[in-house]
């Protein structure tokens, strides 16, 4: 029996926690995409707020059945191209069974309808949320500044056939003007990678291979020292 997508999404998920957590919503992207072990990878549509439309649905809240839809807990919206103006729903994916919501009136002419933004710009969040989120960005920031205050710092680029090590010697100027920008955005977009950090400052052995949470209790016990 083959698993379903949202399982084998879990199981990356699974994996990808084990490494570090998940800071941001667009980490999602590089975690679905890479979930497929076999065959081609998922497509992910992302979507910003400009791509989100108003005014097209008036009447979508009562089912062909006259039950109450349930919009917060739809799982799944099916449009068939022979029927556009029916949409079918489903709140759970063990339910094999569809709500059914038609769209379809003698006045209305879709063909000329023009769209409305939902939103003229991004949405508000809760001022808990954005607390949060600038303790993350504290450890982003942390991150950051650990790497760039390094007198020599190494870079592991790797693919499935080769790997590359970057030595990366202090420079004011190279850091404030090129990286820290490029850094900041990677440590906020992407997943944190592994760090290498030589235990005997010159040679480099597998087992020198770290975590970033490993680097900071490092540098922690040295302070405390």
């Amino acid at each position: 029996m083959k698993e379903t997508m949202h399982s084998v999404i879990e199981r990356q998920k699974k994996l990808v926690l084990r490494s570090g957590p998940i800071y941001v919503p667009s980490q999602w992207v590089s975690v679905i995409k890479s979930a497929k072990q076999k065959g081609k990878p998922y497509i992910v549509k992302e979507m910003s707020t400009e791509d989100l439309s108003k005014d097209i649905g008036t009447n979508f809240n009562m089912d062909v059945n006259g039950e109450k839809v349930l919009w917060n807990d739809i799982k799944e919206i099916r449009v068939d191209k022979a029927n556009p103006y029916t949409l079918k729903l489903r709140t759970s994916f063990n339910n094999m069974d569809y709500q059914i919501v038609r769209r379809e009136t003698r006045n209305s002419n879709f063909n000329r309808m023009e769209l409305k933004k939902a939103y003229d710009c991004p949405s508000k969040i809760r001022v808990a949320k954005k607390c949060d989120l600038l303790e993350l960005f504290v450890s982003f920031f942390f991150w950051v500044c650990d790497i760039t205050r390094r007198k020599l710092c190494y870079f592991v680029i790797s693919a499935k056939k080769w790997i590359s090590l970057e030595h990366i010697y202090y420079d004011k100027t190279f850091w404030e003007e090129k990286m820290i920008k490029k850094l900041n955005l990677f440590y906020a977009t992407c997943i944190l990678p592994k760090i290498v950090d030589p235990l005997y400052g010159k040679r480099l052995l597998i087992s020198d291979i770290r975590e970033p949470t490993y680097i900071k209790e490092k540098i922690n016990e040295r302070l405390t020292i």
